[in-house]
Order: C-alpha cells, then structure tokens, then sequence
C-alpha cells in the first residue's frame, strides 16, 4: 500500500492509495486537487504500480522539483522524499517503513507519564508518626543553582578550545579532500552535489590563503553554474508549454486533412516564432518536418488576405487562454491597409469582435469570483491574470489587476508576485508593464 501525505496552503491531509494512475492538479478534471498558487491544471500524473510511485510531469507545466532539481521525466519517487509542485507538496510513504509524519495524539489524550520512583521521603512516610526525624542538610537545589554557572563556564572553555583545533584539523585534513571531490562533480555537471560537498567544511575552518580563495571562487562559480542551469530549465519548460499549445495542438485539429493557405500561414508565423524564441530547443527537429510539409501551401511573400487574418484571429480566441491582444493588433494591423471591399469587412469583423470580447471579459470575472468564493485563490489568481496578458484593453486590464491587489494586504501580493516572477519570468514581465501592477510595484519592492 502507498500513502500520500499532501501539503496544500497550509492544510495538511494523509489517505492510502491503490494501484492506478492519480492526475494531480488545479482543474476540476484532476483527481487530486491541490489549491496552492503555482499549481496547472492538470500538473501531474502518480501511477502506483507494484508498490511503487512513479511521478509523471506533464509537458508545458513548471517541472516538479525533488531535492532541490527539476523533474522533467518520469521518476520512481522514494519514501519520504517531498516533491515539491507549484506550491504544494506531495509525500509518499511505502509500507512497512518507517513514516515521517509524527502521529497525531487524539485531541484530549495525554501521553502516559513515567511513574514516579519512591525516595527516602517516601519511606519514611511509610513510618508512621513515630519515625525518627532525617538530618536536615543544605538544598539540593542550592548545589544545583550554585554549580551550574561553574560548569557551563567551564564547558564553554573546553568545548571552544576543542572547536578551534578541530577546526585548524579539519582544514589541513579535509578542506582540500572535500575541494578536489567537488572538482570532480563539476566535471560530470552536478553543480548542487558540488556545492554540498564545499558545505562540509565548517565556514570558521582555519585555512591556508591560497586554498582559502580556490574555494572562495568555486562556491561563485557553482553558483553562476546553477543558477544557468535553473535558467535553462525554465525556459525549455516555456518552450515546451508554447509547442504543444500553438504548435503541436494547432496540426492535430487543424492541419490533418487538407491544408489551406490560411492555415499553413499561422503555423509558419508561429514556427517562426518558436525557432527564434528557443533557437535550442529539442522539438525544432519536430517544426523544421511540418514546415517542410507545409511550405507550398501558402506563399509567405504575399500579404494576407481578409480570410488569412480571420482565421488567425479565431485560432488565437479559440484557444485557452485566449489572446485577444494579438487578435486585436492582427486585425488592426490588416485594417490600416485594406482596400476596396476589405475596409468594410474588416471594420464589421472588429465590430464584432469588440463584443466577443466584452462577453468574453465577463465570463472570465464571474469566474475568478466563483474560485475565489470557494477559497480557490490560486485558480481566482490565475483567470485574473489571463485577462491582465490577454485583453489586449487597458481599462479590461486595470480592472483585473485592482481586484487581484485586492485579495490581500501590499505583503501578501509582494510575496505571490515574487514567486510568480520566479516560475514564469516572461508572463511576470508582461504583467508589470500594467499601469496598476507597475504602480504597486513602484512602492512595494519584490
């Protein structure tokens, strides 16, 4: 039997179970619903095969972090190692070892307590009146109160002189040692196993100048070195979340049968994009097969014509999120050129576009209204936020951005705004670009 112990926005909950495939996220379509900011809809999978946990991360979501590294691939998880996911965490325990989690004594319940030994007072109160009376002699406790200074002084001298020369010891004996193992971890790339090892030599060990200073500048160096590597894991995370929501889904529904220029233009545009944005990214081998199978469809010296920028508009509000803000700029941008026939049909096609949109920003503050009356914050937070990047007019987006400062105290909002310029950088540096976000930012420091 597995057991999950879940901590969730401060809510801490423990259940069994059995084998099979656990989804774990935000939405209303997973199992395991966690409320924590951070958190994607559908995150990721637990299968539980064997007695054992396998953690599944889902692509285009912020990787999973065991330990300290990203997850971005199945891994077995072991007992009593937290996964960290947005902001939760998730623990799994195996039976037949020991739990991490301390029981909890039912409310009321007191630990049983020691007997107590029977002393000399004890006896003789067992005598009777006609005991004969004990010698009366100096406190314990004075003794107690009396010698407790002299032996902590006393401890304190002993103990402080055997820390410097363990100390001095340790730096002839082991700083080096621990040096050169870390040298050999940064030449297979495990800059946090590094980092670790220079950890074991204490921060006041007596130590030889010139070693002093080699380890001095390979505690920077690892720390440039993992902080590129935390770097290159979020952005391949980026690159992943963008391929499979605007390219990968865009050819399974759209591009399966028949394609049409209209069409073919959208992907182009988009690959194009993706190639520059994560020039190194794994799937590019993926985008250069359907660029190749989709190029004589569509001549991209041509400008676009009416069909071409209806169709991209409806791709990028058909999608979730929507991105009206780029609907908008497309059209507006085909609008400044039309001729003939076209003013006319891309002024009704605006028009009408403008009340999609406004039904659109409705929908979408009844429905961070609706989580955050379910104390959802996390997922109210997140809908507030789409319409902040996505709504392409700054009255839609100040809007949001007032009832999302609203939702707690300047150091609450500092805080969550911290941790999302942490997980998602490029969304962080759209967001502050609003006038009330930036105005917040202004006199409440990240």
């Amino acid at each position: 039997m597995v057991r999950l112990i879940v901590d969730d926005a401060g809510n801490r909950r423990a259940f069994n179970v059995g084998e099979g495939r656990l989804s774990v996220g935000s939405g209303t379509e997973a199992k395991l619903k966690l409320t924590s900011p951070g958190v994607a809809s559908l995150h990721v999978d637990i299968e539980i095969h064997g007695g054992k946990a396998t953690l599944h991360p889902k692509p285009g979501v912020t990787a999973p972090q065991l330990l300290g590294r990203a997850a971005t691939g199945p891994v077995v998880l072991q007992h009593g190692v937290p996964v960290k996911i947005g902001g939760a965490t998730v623990t799994v325990e195996y039976e037949g070892l020991p739990s991490k989690i301390p029981p909890v004594a039912p409310a009321g319940e007191r630990s049983p307590s020691r007997v107590p030994r029977r002393g000399r007072d004890d006896e003789d109160d067992d005598k009777g009146p006609g005991r004969r009376p004990r010698k009366q002699g100096v406190p314990t406790w004075v003794w107690i109160a009396a010698c407790v200074p002299i032996i902590a002084i006393g401890g304190w001298f002993i103990s402080s002189k055997l820390l410097g020369k363990n100390n001095q010891n340790f730096s002839e004996a082991g700083a080096l040692a621990d040096y050169n193992k870390a040298l050999e971890e940064i030449k297979n790339s495990r800059f946090d196993a590094a980092s670790k090892q220079l950890d074991r030599i204490p921060a006041d060990a007596v130590l030889e100048p010139t070693l002093a200073t080699r380890i001095a500048k390979m505690r920077e160096e690892i720390k440039v070195k993992i902080a590129e590597g935390n770097e290159y894991s979020r952005n391949e995370m980026d690159g992943q979340k963008y391929f499979s929501s605007q390219l990968e889904n865009f050819v399974n529904n759209y591009m399966s049968g028949k394609i049409t220029p209209s069409e073919a233009r959208v992907f182009m545009k988009r690959a194009k994009y993706f190639r520059e944005k994560w020039p190194t990214h794994s799937e590019l081998a993926w985008v250069n097969r359907q660029e190749e199978r989709f190029k004589d469809a569509v001549d991209l010296t041509q400008p676009p014509s009416f069909d071409d920028i209806q169709f991209e508009v409806e791709s990028l509000t058909w999608s979730h999120p929507r991105n009206y803000k780029e609907a908008f700029a497309a059209a507006k941008a085909f609008q400044a050129t039309a001729t003939g026939p076209d003013v006319e049909k891309v002024a009704g096609f605006l028009h009408e576009l403008e009340g999609k949109r406004a039904d659109w920003f409705k929908d979408r503050l009844e429905q961070a209204r609706w989580h955050f009356d379910r104390k959802e914050e996390g997922l109210s937070i997140g809908v507030l936020l789409s319409i902040i990047r996505g709504a392409g007019d700054e009255a839609m987006a100040d809007n949001a951005a007032e009832r999302l400062l609203a939702y707690g105290n300047a150091e609450k909002m500092a805080s969550w705004l911290r941790g999302y310029r942490t997980n998602d950088p490029d969304g962080f540096a759209e967001v502050s670009k609003n006038r009330v976000i930036a105005a917040f930012l202004k006199t409440n420091k990240l």
